[in-house]
């Protein structure tokens, strides 16, 4: 197997011999290391395998760019290579095995070589630049699985993040399990305005994502949190906010999210400095769509895809608007499909095809009340949306919400309702089972709401003190509802 080093700028070199790899140069810096590549797999006429990002270390190396040839055809024992992705090494089951194995060995890929990591694993650069990505650090630990075929498992999965409002620390334990068929990828945090939800997702995003140097760091911990257990990686971390007001921290560009830590799915919008100029503009929010629509692409999930998308086109306001939406279409008449979209519509479309785009096996999803912007029946479409693309690839989700209706789909065993008591804050399960109870019911027992607290109550309470039940009856085209009525007798018994 032959490998042609170049810019990206330059021609792609052809070869009459099948396979051959053209790796081509990033100038993305790594606390100085440059040892990012872009491959291309040419297998065989008619089939190109692009991977995801893979760096390339020399042993020794120091400051600067790989030093490579531009052409060979395997790397010398002073190199070492790591896949920043899992979608990397799930890519090349795309190839025939003796080719895949070729082009691993000639990388000296150090997740599927333990010798080859234990040769380099004390070197600055695999250490500073490898591994600088949180997702690179689970593929390391999880390529050999997936080539093999042995990574399934039941979704059993729980871990604690501990993080500080205020002075006070807050122990907050997630657990997902799928037991016989019943959802369990998904757990819900609940409770009043102020609470803290928005921040504890912010938190949890900047520690779930980050490296094992920042997450060892004690202001770190003081200003975020920490995760037990200690050794815990995630292969994706995807936050999703389409609140104006939301704390994610963002990066200042698309450009600057591969070394983030987790990838930021939302409105706003900042500058280089990292300071807010605003939301996006739709046409961005279309190109960001775009930009995912070709990672989809390049990672063959259109099944996926598929899958995802199919509780929102089958979602009655979806078929009224008669979209079809084909995304994956080479023509993209798409976007001006999208354009002409409710920002409902929008944003739950873009919410699925950013998922399916993102993630890895064992990703976080960090959703913040996916609710706005989005009527009922859409919202449980798209909540089946994320879940059908959290199985596909093996990952969870937390989300904040004030919905009855994202409850109603969630077992209790999985929601949690966190409040607060002057500097106290509590993180428990509801009192009632959540999983395909009445709105109603979740809206009284779990939200708190009760009639004393609505402004129609106090309405109707000041016209029984003037008029009599006929007139009040008089005043709605359609008559007094059941419990109207019943309030107005009980204040005119008093």
């Amino acid at each position: 197997m032959r490998f042609f080093v170049k810019n990206r700028r330059e021609p792609t070199p052809s070869s009459d011999e099948y396979p051959f790899v053209v790796l081509n140069n990033d100038n993305w810096d790594d606390y100085h290391f440059k040892t990012m590549f872009h491959p291309v797999i040419h297998a065989k006429p008619g089939l190109t395998v692009e991977l995801p990002e893979v760096k390339i270390l020399k042993r020794d190396q120091g400051y600067g760019r790989t030093e490579i040839s531009r052409v060979f055809d395997s790397l010398d024992n002073t190199y070492c290579s790591l896949g920043q992705e899992l979608a990397y090494y799930e890519n090349l089951l795309m190839l025939e095995p003796n080719d895949r194995e070729q082009y691993l060995t000639a990388l000296r890929d150090a997740a599927t070589d333990p010798t080859i990591r234990k040769d380099f694993e004390n070197e600055e650069g695999f250490k500073t630049s490898l591994l600088r990505w949180s997702s690179a650090e689970h593929a390391l630990e999880a390529a050999q699985s997936v080539l093999a075929g042995t990574e399934g498992e039941n979704g059993e999965f729980t871990f604690t993040f501990y993080t500080t409002f205020g002075d006070n620390e807050i122990s907050a334990k997630f657990s997902y399990c799928e037991v016989q068929g019943l959802p369990g990828r998904i757990n819900t945090i609940i409770g009043y305005n102020g609470t803290g939800k928005t921040q504890l997702l912010a938190n949890l995003a900047q520690v779930a994502g980050a490296d094992s140097h920042h997450r060892d760091l004690p202001d770190w911990i003081t200003t975020y949190g920490r995760i037990s257990p200690l050794a815990l990686r995630f292969g994706k971390v995807v936050a999703i906010s389409y609140s104006a007001f939301d704390t994610f921290a963002i990066p200042a560009s698309p450009d600057s999210q591969k070394g983030f830590g987790y990838t930021y799915c939302g409105l706003r919008r900042v500058n280089d400095q990292n300071s807010s100029t605003g939301l996006k503009e739709v046409s961005e929010i279309a190109e960001e769509m775009a930009t995912a629509i070709s990672r989809i692409k390049m990672l063959v999930r259109h099944s996926a895809l598929e899958r995802a998308l199919r509780p929102l086109r089958e979602e009655p306001s979806f078929a009224r608007a008669g979209c079809v939406l084909d995304v994956l279409a080479e023509d993209e008449r798409w976007r001006e499909e999208f354009n002409s979209l409710s920002s409902g519509h929008k944003i739950s479309f873009n919410i699925i095809v950013q998922l399916v785009a993102a993630l890895q096996q064992r990703s976080l999803v960090l959703i913040d009340e996916p609710e706005s912007h989005l009527h009922p029946p859409l919202l449980a479409a798209l909540m089946k949306g994320i879940t059908n693309a959290l199985e596909a690839h093996r990952s969870y989700a937390v989300i904040a919400t004030h919905s009855p209706v994202v409850l109603q789909e969630i077992a209790s065993r999985y929601a949690r309702v966190l409040s607060r008591n002057g500097s106290q804050n509590a993180f428990e399960e509801p009192e009632i089972e959540t999983f395909g109870e009445n709105i109603g019911l979740l809206t009284r027992h779990v939200f708190n709401l009760d009639n004393s607290q609505s402004d129609y109550v106090g309405v109707l309470r000041e016209l029984a003190s003037i008029s009599s039940l006929e007139e009040i009856e008089g005043l709605f085209v359609r008559g007094l509802s059941s419990q109207a009525r019943a309030l107005i007798m009980q204040a005119h018994r008093k």
